[in-house]
């Protein structure tokens, strides 16, 4: 089901027109519905996703029924120019 809604993002994304941003980095969360623990959920998505992270809430305040999973990477680029070519130069995979 979260992989289905996941796609279903991007694929929206896609058709939206025109797509662009000035970051180069694109973020898409969707809901998790299944009664599963996100580090459980990553899990199972095997080792073809990699890589992987696991993201943890930044509050100590607990939701029942709720947790927090990614698939993929990030970067953060916290310097005042726009994200440059050797920015994608910089990023390792």
């Amino acid at each position: 089901m979260a992989m289905y809604s996941l796609k279903m993002v991007i694929s929206e994304l896609k058709e939206d027109s025109p797509f662009c941003i000035s970051s180069g980095i694109v973020r898409v969360e969707v809901p998790i519905e299944e009664r599963v623990e996100a580090i459980d959920w990553l899990h199972s998505q095997g080792h073809l996703l990699l890589p992987r992270c696991y993201f943890s809430r930044r509050e100590q305040k607990f939701v029942p029924g709720k947790s927090i999973a990614g698939v993929g990477s990030a970067v953060c680029f916290s310097q005042p120019q726009p994200f440059s070519y050797w920015d994608w130069m910089s990023i390792r995979r």
